[in-house]
């Protein structure tokens, strides 16, 4: 199966082994992936361009994966958000 033109994946995770990991996954599934080392930096990137898909980190120090979902509906970015 090939993914859809432009479908994207941003994984946020503070693990760099973890996002290293899923970034190889999803590159062999035919995804591009994007990472963010915390939820401060997903916002980041959220504001600049909305993936089609979020790998969200539930546990990550400072802004962890709950803040991040309350961060993002109150900006309305909506991505489909799978919480790991």
């Amino acid at each position: 199966m090939t993914p859809p033109i432009g479908c994207a994946v941003l994984i946020v995770d503070d693990d760099r082994a973890h996002r290293d990991m899923l970034r190889a996954i999803v590159g062999d599934l035919g995804y591009a992936a994007d990472c963010a080392e915390d939820g401060e930096r997903a916002l980041q990137m959220l504001g600049e361009r909305l993936p089609s898909v979020l790998l969200l980190d539930m546990r990550m120090p400072g802004l962890d994966g709950l803040g991040t979902l309350r961060a993002m509906h109150e900006r309305g970015l909506t991505p489909t958000t799978i919480v790991v």
